[in-house]
C-alpha cells in the first residue's frame, strides 16, 4: 500500500519548531546555582552569566585579599617572633653578666685591704649587652612584647627593662669615673710611700753608721730598729712596713727632735707615716663606692629573671642532650 510522502520542507520546519532556543542559565554549572541566578536575573533583570561571572570574579578577588593578609600576618608574626627571641636571649645574658659582675664586686669588697696585700686590683666586668640594649627603642619593644593576654603586666615588665638598663648604665659609669679618681690617688700615696721607703732603707744602710750625731742613743736605737726588721723585710705589705719599720722609727726619733743630722730621714719616715693612713681611706672610699653598683647587680639579675619568665622565655638546652 503506497502512503502519500510528506514534503521534506514541512518535515524540517516541525523539527525547528520543537527545538528550544537556549536560554541564559544553559551555562551554569548546577540546577541550585542555575535556578539561583535565575531568579537573580528575574529581579534584577541582569543576565544569569554575568552575574555569576561578576560575583566568581569578587571570590577569586577576595580570596587573593585574604590570602595576602594571611601571608602578611603570618610574616609579622615571624618577625615578632624572631625579635622576641633575639632579644630575649640578650636579656637573658644581660641578666647572667649582672649576676657574674654582682659576684666579682662582691669579691672585691671583701678582699683584704690594700695595705695587707702585695697588690690590689679591683675588679668589674664591664657589660657590653648595655651597649645594644640601650639603642632598642622603647615603642618597638612594646609592640613586640604586649601583643595579646596579661598586656598590663607586659607592659609594666617592658617598663622596668628601661629601668634596669637605665640604672645599671648610670651607676657603672659613676662608678668608673670615681675609680678612675680613687686610682691616680691611690697611685700617688703608693709612690710617695715606697719611695720615702726606699730612701729610708738606703739612708740606714749606708749613711747612719758613719753618721755624726749629738746623742749617740738615736744612733743605737735606729740601728736596733733596722736590726729588728731586716729579717721582715721581704715581707713588702704596707702593713708589715708600717708596723716594722716606719711606726718604730717615728717614736724613736720623736724622742731626739734636736738632730739636725736626722731631719732627712724624719722627713721620709713622716712620708710613710701620713701616707699609710690615706692608703687605707682610699681602700675604704674604693669598697665604698662599688657596694651600691653590687647590689643593684644583684637586684638586676633578680628582676631580670622574673621578668624573663613574664616574656615566656626559656633557655634553649645544647644540642645532643
Amino acid at each position: 500500500m503506497n502512503f502519500p510522502q510528506k514534503p521534506i520542507a514541512d518535515t524540517l520546519h516541525k523539527i525547528m519548531v520543537s527545538a528550544k532556543p537556549p536560554t541564559s542559565t544553559d551555562n551554569l554549572p548546577s540546577n541550585h546555582i542555575r535556578l539561583f541566578f535565575k531568579s537573580m536575573q528575574d529581579y534584577t533583570g541582569v543576565d544569569a552569566n554575568t552575574s555569576y561571572t561578576i560575583i566568581i570574579t569578587i571570590l577569586i578577588f577576595g580570596a587573593g585579599i585574604l590570602t595576602n593578609w594571611t601571608i602578611n600576618r603570618i610574616n609579622a608574626w615571624r618577625v615578632r617572633k624572631t625579635y622576641r627571641q633575639s632579644v630575649n636571649l640578650l636579656l637573658y645574658n644581660f641578666a647572667q653578666e649582672c649576676r657574674k659582675n654582682y659576684e666579682v664586686v662582691k669579691e672585691s669588697i671583701e678582699a683584704p685591704s690594700i695595705v695587707e696585700i702585695h697588690s690590689a686590683g679591683f675588679q668589674l666586668k664591664i657589660i657590653a649587652h648595655l651597649y645594644f640594649l640601650e639603642k632598642i627603642d622603647y615603642s618597638v619593644f612594646l609592640n613586640h612584647y604586649v601583643r595579646c593576654g596579661k598586656k598590663r603586666l607586659k607592659t609594666k615588665a617592658v617598663t622596668k627593662v628601661f629601668e634596669i638598663i637605665g640604672s645599671i648604665k648610670d651607676m657603672e659609669e659613676g662608678a668608673i669615673k670615681n675609680m678612675e679618681l680613687f686610682t691616680n690617688l691611690l697611685n700617688d700615696r703608693q709612690e710617695v710611700f715606697r719611695n720615702s721607703q726606699f730612701e729610708i732603707e738606703r739612708f740606714l744602710e749606708r749613711s747612719l753608721m758613719t753618721l755624726q750625731v749629738v746623742d749617740y742613743s738615736v744612733k743605737h736605737e735606729c740601728i736596733n730598729v733596722y736590726k729588728k726588721w731586716k729579717p721582715h723585710s721581704n715581707v713588702t705589705f704596707f702593713s708589715n712596713v708600717y708596723s716594722n719599720l716606719i711606726v718604730p722609727l717615728k717614736e724613736t726619733l720623736d724622742k731626739y727632735p734636736g738632730e739636725r743630722s736626722l731631719d732627712s730621714l724624719y722627713v721620709d719616715v713622716d712620708n710613710c707615716y701620713r701616707a699609710y693612713p690615706d692608703l687605707q681611706h682610699i681602700d675604704k672610699l674604693v669598697k665604698d663606692n662599688f657596694k651600691p653598683l653590687s647590689r643593684l647587680n644583684h637586684n638586676a639579675y633578680r628582676k631580670m629573671m622574673v621578668i624573663l619568665k613574664i616574656f615566656s622565655y626559656e633557655k634553649q638546652k645544647p644540642r645532643g642532650k
